[in-house]
């Protein structure tokens, strides 16, 4: 029950008060007959305020639940309006009511002089109420903001609008019929069936971009429930083409996509993507006509193949051991594939793959990516292949000994140390850093005895090193490297600054001048009260770091060096 203006409201009204009655009127409970004479009002300021109060009223939440359309419709003007800000307001009403039947006429806004944005708008409304106005409407900047500024959910009958944009055959508006197509599908106002069947004629579009952009949508989800026939995907330019090929994947076309990666005149793009897409559709039966593809031009298909294989690898398709060398010969090839991939697509088949990496003589020139490959193994979790203990076994016999030490830093096994300390001369750094990882009491003990350490300053509870030094004679720490006369290593002298700054944290003695074991200004040996440095070399799981190493001329342990 709506209740008469009162007198204020009334007297207001009379004397064309808009001011008082834009603080008084709110467009929620407004009466209909207060709101019949603001829209008819001879005064403009009183009939834009009135319009304004519709349209608030129009788009509150449920309105036409509500009975505000209807409201609307009955007091809606049939003018185009006597300025461009009150024809705007009457355009939009209109346009909110598009969708209710039955729509108000709409008035003859052509014959009217009015602005383009205020054109734009009653184009708009009207191309909402009847799309077949698109049959006679000139193409240009007019109508092509008007369908801009369009939705599905405001449209009469969405389906009839996309339908006449896509019939036109403009470029531009079949691009906003894609667009609307979308909209209304995800909003539920068009059926999947209509708009496969739009995106299909959308194909024979002559511009690039629809057509690509039909074929994007084609390979959604909800369009591959119905294949589409492989002729009907464009291959001719190569955006068209890159597109046709995710939609053939998704669609089930393997021939198309094998094709393409087979055909050695392809544009190389296209051949990756074709490659990698296969990764969804292949099998198992697959892998070695792709690794033998791969193999033809590896910097090229190495990549694509390595990702269609992790693609295989996550569906439960794993390589055979016959394709473990040929895998491995793509990785040695290209060093830029990541060795945790090849790692994980071949960790089905590793003792090939480490028969293969292992394979080589000790002074072949790939063996740090070889290395690297075989820390990526390791760090899979293998325990029934020696990794670390063979790279320990061709230490020795490296040419190049510094990518095999920080493999052993990495890898730690039990039975390098003798082989590290050995190469402690030649290579300082990287064998200290390996040292850091696995070294132990042999460590101490020939460090110390390489920089002159007294026997005496070994700590108390710990037995000697070895016999008495015999002068002339080479000596060796007990199941240690030889020394040469005097407890050095051989070859190396006096300490290098390398081996210098990095012994106090590797356990070896500090010494003052004169040969003295250094002394602090308390006669009792204190501990180092320093915290431990975090461990920043890796470890595979399952393995402990190495026990800490205690200082000569100290009676408790440290924490080993970071």
């Amino acid at each position: 029950m709506t209740t008469p203006p009162d007198e204020p409201l009334s007297d207001a009204l009379d004397r064309a008060d808009a001011a008082l009655l834009a603080r008084r009127l709110d467009a929620r409970t407004c009466p209909p007959e207060l709101l019949g004479r603001l829209v008819r009002h001879p005064v403009p300021r009183l009939r834009h305020l009135g319009l304004t109060l519709l349209t608030e009223r129009a788009d509150t939440p449920d309105a036409g639940a509500q009975g505000h359309l209807a409201l609307v419709a009955r007091l809606l003007p049939d003018t185009v309006g006597s300025s461009p800000e009150e024809s705007l307001l009457l355009a939009g009403l209109h346009a909110r009511l598009g969708a209710r039947k039955p729509h108000p006429r709409l008035p003859d806004w052509r014959a009217a002089e009015l602005p383009a944005r205020v054109r734009i708008a009653w184009l708009r409304t009207e191309l909402l109420g009847d799309p077949a106005v698109l049959r006679t409407e000139p193409a240009g900047e007019l109508l092509y903001r008007a369908v801009r500024e369009s939705a599905a959910t405001d449209a009469l009958r969405p389906d009839r609008l996309v339908a006449e944009l896509v019939d036109t055959g403009d470029p531009v508006l079949q691009a906003e019929a894609l667009r609307l197509a979308r909209e209304g599908l995800h909003a539920g106002l068009l059926a999947p069936a209509f708009v496969r069947d739009r995106l299909l004629r959308l194909l024979d579009a002559p511009d690039a971009d629809v057509v690509t952009g039909a074929l994007h949508e084609l390979a959604e989800p909800w369009a591959t429930v119905t294949p589409v026939a492989p002729s009907l995907l464009p291959r001719s330019v190569d955006e068209l083409a890159a597109a046709g090929l995710v939609a053939a994947a998704r669609h089930g076309h393997h021939a198309v996509l094998w094709n393409t990666a087979e055909d050695p005149a392809g544009a190389p793009v296209l051949r990756r993507q074709a490659v990698e897409l296969l990764g969804e559709r292949a099998e198992r039966t697959d892998v070695g006509r792709l690794v033998a593809l791969a193999a033809t031009d590896p910097l090229l298909l190495a990549g694509p193949v390595l990702a269609c294989l992790r693609g295989l690898h996550r569906r439960g398709h794993f390589p055979a051991d016959r394709d473990a060398g040929t895998v491995l010969d793509l990785a040695l090839a290209d060093h830029t594939l990541p060795a945790e991939d090849v790692a994980t697509v071949l960790y089905t088949c590793r003792r090939p793959l480490f028969d293969a990496l292992t394979s080589a003589p000790p002074t072949s020139s790939d063996w740090p990516r070889r290395l690297e490959l075989l820390v990526a193994l390791e760090r899979q979790g293998v325990t029934d292949i020696p990794i670390g203990e063979t790279v320990a076994r061709l230490l020795p016999a490296a040419r190049a000994p510094r990518p095999f030490l920080a493999a052993i830093r990495a890898l730690r096994p039990a039975n390098a140390e003798d082989a590290v300390l050995a190469l402690l001369p030649t290579a300082p750094s990287a064998a200290l850093d390996a040292l850091e990882a696995i070294g132990g009491e042999r460590t101490r003990s020939a460090l110390a005895r390489a920089f002159g350490a007294d026997a005496s300053v070994d700590p108390p509870g710990l037995a000697p090193d070895g016999p008495p030094e015999v002068s002339g004679s080479p000596s060796r720490a007990p199941d240690g490297p030889v020394m040469a006369p005097g407890g050095r290593l051989p070859g190396l002298g006096s300490p290098s600054p390398v081996v210098a700054g990095r012994l106090p944290g590797l356990g070896g003695p500090s010494r003052a001048p004169g040969g003295r074991p250094a002394a602090s200004g308390n006669p009792s040996p204190a501990p180092d009260d320093r915290p431990p440095a975090p461990d920043r070399s890796p470890r595979p799981p399952g393995r402990t770091r190495a026990g800490p190493r205690t200082r000569s001329g100290a009676g408790t342990p440290v924490a080993p060096h970071p």
